[in-house]
């Protein structure tokens, strides 16, 4: 009952904490998923397109992709997309680019890439590199977010705080950027 007791105290300084900082770690959580919803929507776009549409895999990229045809065969055709999709991704080096330049690449060879506001592009590029911060550095400011993203207006070596008004603006420019997509097949 004691240990319950003092856990629960644990729980309420915490709670607290959240409710007077403008809830810093739902934020900050709410932020990664959204990274990270956004590269599962785009990954399972690509291999939907590849399923979808049988043009897709005459694409001059996906025809140089070298396979193991073993693996290949042994997977259901849905899963076969999605094991391309993620051969297509590293080929393109897409891990490797940051911000909306993620997602466009592999979407290049489908021409199904396009231009962008400003704003959003942004926007994206900086979630990118805050999503890196808070799973890669625990939320502690760098020099290689001080130089990525220097109108965030922090300090090195300070916890970064991803305030309400942050989140929804990335959430806002997610949401763009799912719409543009779906705008982009349908013309």
């Amino acid at each position: 009952r004691s240990a319950r007791l003092k856990r629960a105290r644990l729980e309420q300084k915490l709670a607290e904490r959240e409710i007077e900082n403008d809830f810093p770690l739902l934020h900050e959580q709410s932020t990664i998923a959204l990274w990270t919803s956004l590269e599962v929507l785009v990954r399972s776009f690509v291999a939907g397109w590849l399923h979808n549409q049988p043009d897709a895999w005459r694409v001059e990229t996906i025809q140089k992709i070298k396979v193991r045809l073993g693996d290949y065969e042994a997977l259901q055709p849905p899963d076969r997309a999605l094991w391309v999709a993620d051969l297509l991704d590293r080929e393109l080096s897409g891990p490797l680019r940051n911000g909306v330049n993620r997602f466009e690449c592999l979407l290049q060879p489908f021409n199904l890439n396009g231009d962008l506001p400003e704003e959003i592009k942004r926007n994206l590029f900086e979630l990118s590199q805050v999503r890196h911060l808070l799973v890669h550095r625990q939320g502690v400011v760098d020099a290689r977010i001080l130089d990525a993203c220097p109108w965030l207006l922090v300090k090195r070596g300070e916890r970064l705080r991803i305030s309400h008004a942050m989140w929804k603006l990335y959430q806002e420019s997610v949401t763009k950027y799912a719409f543009e997509l779906l705008q982009r097949v349908r013309v």
